[in-house]
């Protein structure tokens, strides 16, 4: 099992995601509330920040007036990057054990 550096959970936002009761655009607005507040205090360094500050604002952009469909699939194509941020190896001092970024919550 991974050793995380930083956690976020997200899956309360999942069943109003899943059940179509809130627009992708508006879960994604919330999405980039939350990684904006685990962007201030979070350990990493400034290129993987830098790389979370650009998921944060594509998840902020996804375009409300498109179609639901045309949503989700902005939605998910954005949180498979997050998925992919989050999985980053992170170099850490000698002797110790290797870790990942940051652990995503979001599907059950």
């Amino acid at each position: 099992m991974s050793n995380w550096m930083n956690r976020i959970n997200l899956k309360d936002l999942n069943d109003s995601y899943v059940e179509g009761e809130t627009s992708s655009a508006a879960v994604g607005k919330e999405v980039a509330k939350r990684l904006r507040k685990l962007s201030e205090c979070m350990r990493a360094d400034e290129d993987e920040k830098d790389k979370l500050e650009d998921i944060i604002c594509e998840f902020e952009s996804i375009d409300d007036t498109a179609s639901l469909r045309e949503q989700q699939d902005e939605f998910n194509g954005i949180l498979n990057e997050l998925y992919d941020w989050g999985d980053t190896w992170v170099k850490t001092p000698l002797g110790e054990m290797e870790r990942r970024l940051c652990w995503v919550g979001f599907a059950f």
